[in-house]
């Protein structure tokens, strides 16, 4: 068995291990169908973006996928860090936003206020 060919296999376990099927996993990633395939047959696998897409988007640790040593999911390498200065530039930001939309509904309120206030003093003429 060539190396490209235990990459896939490994690829493939993890899909399976997910409850995935690979060709729905594919097109639902944008990929070409016949994607899986081309890459037992790749030149440079380990750089191969398809590849890449696939292992990332299972949350698969590069290093298992391509040799089958270490952890096969990236969460057993390491627990995310939480990033306080983001996560507070975020808040900062979805608070601006807030803002923003709640004056947005105030001046929808008064100009459906307007129009109601227009349409009570000029009632609307039947057409004859």
């Amino acid at each position: 068995m060539n190396n490209n060919t235990e990459i896939v296999n490994r690829l493939l376990d993890l899909i399976s291990e997910k409850g995935l099927l690979p060709t729905p996993l594919v097109k639902k990633l944008g990929l070409a169908q016949g994607t899986i395939n081309q890459l037992r047959k790749a030149k440079n696998i380990e750089k191969n973006i398809q590849l890449r897409s696939l292992y990332e988007f299972l949350g698969a640790n590069r290093d298992f996928i391509l040799t089958g040593k270490g952890p096969r999911f990236v969460k057993e390498v390491q627990e995310p860090q939480i990033n306080y200065t983001d996560q507070a530039l975020e808040i900062e930001y979805l608070k601006k936003l807030l803002k923003a939309q709640e004056e947005i509904i105030e001046i929808l309120k008064e100009k459906l206020k307007d129009t109601e206030s227009k349409e009570i003093a000029e009632p609307k003429r039947k057409q004859i």
